[in-house]
């Protein structure tokens, strides 16, 4: 899968396995651009450490943090999830 490997974990909570798999989907379309955490970071209008703390999955994104990654990134919001 784009978003698992063999050294991936997902324990915990429902929420916990959502936050995973949209911090890995994130990363991806980030890395797939060519981007940097700075530079998606700053196409989106946040702070490159609350990038950082939602793509290892630290925190939960809302939909207006999504949508601004998703400005960044340049594909519709589905594409995030």
């Amino acid at each position: 899968s784009v978003f698992l490997d063999k050294t991936d974990q997902m324990h915990g909570t429902p929420e916990n396995k959502i936050n995973y798999l949209v911090a890995k989907r994130i990363k991806f379309l980030r890395k797939e651009r060519g981007m940097t955490q700075l530079v998606l970071s700053r196409k989106s209008s946040m702070r490159e450490t609350a990038l950082q703390r939602l793509e290892s999955g630290r925190i939960s994104p809302t939909v207006k943090t999504l949508q601004k990654i998703a400005n960044g990134l340049n594909p519709n919001l589905i594409n995030l999830l």
